[in-house]
């Protein structure tokens, strides 16, 4: 079932942007329809049988989107989650790509919750940037280094030891930790910029806010995905874990001073009792940290989205 049209409870269309086929979708719609919402299934796969209708007038935003057939008022839609990587088919096919982008624009002017806001995407495509953000938050940030200059880099690993460098923009690269090995071809990559942080030992915690709710898990072996690990430290295993109240109120005060209704928040829990934060995930995947940890992300999730 892609709609379900009763039983919204006064709080207008929930829109959810994604691949059908994709499980955390599966799961979100499985959630609102057990909470009998009212619902609409816009699927990536389908978009070349969508349509979107925007007029901008002196009485606003109006509008129509077909999907399945049926055009829904955009008047009538209240809250939309988008899903946050866009498959290989969509960026393939102009006409699907061009009617994403057209949704883009969209998200950014409409009213109500939207999981998350586009302009709010650039919040992770900085990392220097966003560091800063960080460290206005009140949280501990790692030091760290831009430069695409072998002898700076080189300072900074004789100065701290040992570094973990990665991409300074928001573009996915797999970080990895250096202890100078690399610096050699440094010159093959030149002058784009490298981000160096120092290595911080710890054991990795993996923070999702959705709305007001903080949600913490915490990796058995040390270390979530690639990020800061050392050697053949990997993710192996997350458990739920409580933060300290203090810590559970800076990544929500930070998440939303970002303009994130849901976010994915990198914290390390450092050996002297102190977190501190590598990243905030604007566009944070979930299911497979739930599954793990056992924490209920797809029912908050389902929860903002129906205003409760």
């Amino acid at each position: 079932m892609h709609r379900r049209p009763d039983g919204d409870g006064g709080h207008g269309m929930i829109l959810v942007y994604g691949p059908g086929t994709d499980p955390s979708i599966q799961h979100l719609v499985a959630a609102l329809q057990a909470a009998a919402a009212r619902y609409q299934l816009l699927d990536m796969g389908d978009l070349d049988q969508a349509a979107l209708h925007i007029e901008v007038g002196p009485q606003g935003l109006h509008g129509v989107l077909t999907v399945d057939g049926q055009q829904i008022a955009l008047d009538a839609i209240r809250a939309i989650y988008v899903y946050p990587q866009l498959p290989a088919y969509v960026q393939s096919s102009r006409s699907r790509l061009a009617l994403h982008q057209q949704l883009l624009a969209w998200l950014d002017m409409v009213p109500g919750v939207v999981v998350n806001r586009p302009a709010a995407l650039q919040a992770n495509a900085c990392k220097p940037w966003q560091a800063q953000r960080i460290g206005e938050a009140g949280f501990l940030v790692p030091p760290m280094l831009v430069t695409s200059d072998e002898a700076e880099a080189y300072a900074f690993l004789q100065t701290h030891g040992l570094a973990v460098f990665e991409s300074a923009s928001g573009v996915h690269t797999t970080v990895s930790a250096q202890d100078g090995g690399w610096l050699a071809h440094m010159q093959h990559q030149a002058p784009l910029p490298s981000q160096f942080q120092a290595y911080v030992p710890g054991v990795d915690v993996r923070v999702h806010v959705i709305g007001q709710q903080v949600f913490a898990a915490k990796a058995r072996n040390g270390t979530i995905g690639s990020r800061q690990a050392y050697g053949s430290e990997a993710f192996v295993q997350a458990v739920a874990t409580s933060l300290p109240i203090t810590v559970e109120s800076q990544c929500a005060a930070m998440s939303a001073s970002m303009g994130l209704h849901v976010s994915g928040i990198d914290l390390r829990l450092c050996p002297d009792g102190e977190y501190v934060c590598f990243e905030v995930n604007s566009a944070p995947t979930y299911r497979d940290l739930e599954q793990q940890s056992g924490l209920l992300l797809t029912a908050a999730l389902a929860q903002l989205l129906m205003g409760l």
